[in-house]
């Protein structure tokens, strides 16, 4: 599914799934795989929790079906279980951006420290995951947006001003 979506060689879907603390959900159809999506634990500067969605992605056969929605509810479950504020994401494209707002992931958050930012920084608390893409793989698309979206699941969070870090890693 990872190749298929991302065009990324297998080792590096191995590579990334292999993450300890990284949580990955399924959205499965007659037992075959669909949809998924990877939870990154990180943390804010001021101490709140949540998570940084990865690889969300939808079998391209099975796209219009609302299988990104419920991947992206089972995300939100989760989180909430784990007791996460919030979660969020750098999407792709200005389109996938506009995907996310209309479920709720509409605040936007800067992607690197700049004096004029202000707000909490957010770092991954996963050291595979830093090790896995900081730096970016030379391989990786570029992104054409220059924010992330996030989507606060509790009242400290929808209160907040957040940036992603330089380094997302954890200090």
């Amino acid at each position: 599914m990872w190749e298929l979506c991302f065009g990324d060689a297998p080792d590096v879907a191995e590579n990334f799934l292999g993450i300890d603390d990284v949580i990955t959900l399924e959205e499965r159809a007659d037992g075959k795989l669909i949809g998924m999506a990877s939870l990154v634990p990180v943390i804010t500067d001021g101490a709140l929790s949540g998570f940084y969605a990865y690889g969300v992605c939808t079998h391209p056969d099975h796209r219009g079906r609302g299988v990104f929605k419920r991947i992206m509810e089972k995300c939100e479950r989760e989180a909430m279980v784990r007791g996460a504020d919030f979660i969020c994401l750098i999407p792709a494209t200005d389109r996938l951006a506009s995907t996310y707002s209309r479920i709720g992931y509409s605040k936007r958050i800067a992607l690197c420290d700049a004096p004029e930012i202000h707000g909490d920084a957010i770092r991954s608390r996963s050291r595979g995951f830093c090790e896995f893409a900081i730096p970016e793989r030379a391989d990786a698309p570029l992104l054409t947006v220059d924010f992330g979206v996030m989507k606060p699941l509790t009242e400290r969070a929808d209160k907040q001003e957040f940036h992603f870090a330089s380094y997302m890693g954890e200090r």
